[in-house]
């Protein structure tokens, strides 16, 4: 997430990676449940 946005300087929370990390987790799983789904129908 954005902590602030001063002028040209964006600064983000100390979070931001995994954040990031569990996102793109989500978004393969995301994936595997629709290849299976594909498979059974």
């Amino acid at each position: 997430m954005t902590e602030t946005f001063m002028e040209n300087m964006v600064t983000f929370k100390s979070d931001l990676v995994e954040n990031i990390k569990k996102g793109n987790e989500s978004y393969l799983a995301l994936l595997d449940a629709a290849d299976v789904w594909i498979e059974r129908n």
